[in-house]
């Protein structure tokens, strides 16, 4: 394998990462509406967060852990 064969696979696993992680706060959000009956309240919230979430870690991820170390 190249090392252009690696960026694309961290890429896909990246991507893949977003989606189930965003996944699961939906999910988790949409038993919750469902259980206190919030009528998509609760998983209006958890959308907007999930999204937000996902792009702020995935445009400013490196920035957040380089400057942590």
């Amino acid at each position: 394998m190249t090392t252009y064969d690696f960026i694309a696979s961290n890429k896909r696993k990246t991507w893949l990462l977003i989606v189930l992680c965003t996944g699961l706060v939906m999910g988790v959000a949409y038993v919750a509406d469902r259980y206190y009956g919030a009528g998509g309240n609760i998983l209006g919230f958890a959308g907007i967060y999930a999204v937000l979430s996902a792009l702020g870690g995935y445009y400013a991820g490196d920035q957040v852990a380089l400057a942590t170390s």
